[in-house]
């Protein structure tokens, strides 16, 4: 139904992960690169299903932190649906792409009409039941991925934090307080 707006939409996040490992599946998170062909007719086929409009996010989620999020709007469920976030990218930037900047090994899957794909860290956490971190860009960054490790074993419990031997000295660094000045 989305494709035929938004021919680049590709679903990633925690929806297909969550479907994969047999848990609740909290919202859809569709990627998407081009300008809608006809967003009225894209809106009034969502609402056909039962999605309504709720919000708008310009830009970037957080600063500095996904340099090609555009923005994304949110859509709501009246038929206890998981939300729909349509969330767009730079123009030309690879949709399926996205899978492998995803902080943690769990998260690293994503799907188009084509299939589902993953990646190997993906497989690899699946496999062994733990929340490898794969990407540690900034000290803000990693203290953002251990707040969403903390979300991530609300519903993967017991799934131990596996830190990269390369990634141990930023990760210490980011469990240190922040210092606030006065």
């Amino acid at each position: 139904v989305i494709r035929a707006s938004l021919p680049s939409a590709y679903l990633a996040g925690g929806a297909i992960r969550d479907f994969d490992n047999h848990r609740h599946v909290k919202d859809l998170d569709v990627f998407f690169t081009d300008t809608p062909k006809d967003f009225g007719a894209l809106e009034d086929t969502l609402a056909k299903l039962g999605y309504f409009y709720k919000a708008h996010c310009p830009g970037q989620y957080l600063d500095g932190t996904a340099r090609e999020v555009n923005g994304s709007s949110v859509y709501q469920s009246t038929e206890d649906q998981p939300d729909l976030n349509l969330i767009q990218l730079d123009e030309g930037f690879n949709s399926a792409s996205i899978i492998e900047r995803v902080d943690f090994g769990l998260c690293q899957i994503g799907a188009d009409c084509l299939g589902v794909e993953y990646t190997p860290a993906y497989e690899y956490d699946r496999t062994h039941e733990v929340l490898t971190l794969t990407r540690a860009d900034s000290v803000e960054g990693v203290r953002r991925s251990l707040i969403r490790y903390d979300r991530l074993t609300q519903k993967y419990r017991g799934w131990p934090l596996n830190v990269p031997a390369e990634f141990e000295a930023i990760v210490a660094e980011a469990r240190k307080p922040k210092q606030t000045w006065t």
